[in-house]
């Protein structure tokens, strides 16, 4: 069993790696998953328009997404960059 690494306010996530925060900055992201397989302390990223019925589904406590995507989340906490798979893997390797 690997141990867990540490834990990052989405505050702090954006302050190191950059991005435009929507909700709350103190929300403690441990890990990153699939969106359909998130939970709440973990953060997903929603690549495409494709993608955008599982958003209904997802347990993902935040959310890595383009500025168009961004008005479709609603009032999940979210990452928004340009390239969201892109950052999806900088949060990555900033968590583990």
């Amino acid at each position: 069993m690997t141990p867990r690494s540490r834990a990052y306010r989405l505050g702090e996530i954006i302050g190191l790696l950059g991005g435009d925060l929507g909700g709350s900055p103190d929300l403690e992201i441990r890990q990153v998953a699939p969106l359909d397989s998130a939970g709440p302390e973990e953060i997903a990223y929603l690549g495409s328009d494709a993608y955008l019925r599982a958003l209904t589904r997802t347990r993902a406590g935040a959310l890595i997404v383009n500025h168009e995507t961004a008005a479709v989340v609603g009032d999940r906490c979210c990452i928004v960059v340009p390239n969201p798979h892109a950052y999806f893997i900088r949060v990555a390797w900033l968590l583990n």
